[in-house]
């Protein structure tokens, strides 16, 4: 972790939403292990500073919420030509996830810069499932991103990116 997926080459044309749907549950695991634990042996806990508890309060408060969840059950709604038009089936969901493996692999690598590029590519993706997806989940996705756009400054400023 972060972002791999099984048979992503075929699933991305079979079972986008699924994809989709795996995305936004290792998106969730990926913003609590940069808030709790550590990220491919990265400790980012320390970039937070004395603003930890509030950025991880912006996290509880999504988790009780439900916001991914919500997220997820919107997913399987989203009709075949949206997907279409926001490139989240066949070719244009596989180059998506394929930069987002691409980049969880340099973290694996020993590359920690490799996170804030990472975190950009995951906008792209949100991005299209908000325009894809019908408003009461495009909500929801804007709030997962508002909430990583929170935790990404927090990392970028205690680096110097």
């Amino acid at each position: 972790m972060p972002f791999q997926f099984a048979n992503l080459d075929q699933r991305a044309f079979e079972d986008p939403r699924g994809l989709l749907d795996e995305f936004i549950m290792q998106l969730e695991q990926l913003l609590v292990n940069l808030l709790y634990e550590t990220v491919e042996d990265f400790d980012f806990k320390p970039d937070f500073g004395e603003d930890i508890e509030t950025v991880r309060l912006g996290l509880t408060d999504a988790r009780e919420n439900n916001i991914f969840n919500r997220a997820r059950a919107g997913i399987s709604d989203i009709a075949t030509d949206a997907l279409e038009a926001t490139r989240l089936i066949g070719n244009g969901l596989l180059s998506k996830l394929k930069g987002l493996v691409s980049m969880g692999d340099k973290m694996r690598k020993g590359l920690r810069k490799a996170l804030t590029y990472l975190l950009d590519m995951v906008n792209a993706v949100l991005s299209s499932i908000a325009n894809a997806a019908a408003k009461v989940t495009s909500l929801v996705i804007d709030a997962i991103a508002e909430l990583k756009d929170l935790i990404k400054a927090h990392i970028d400023l205690a680096n110097g990116w």
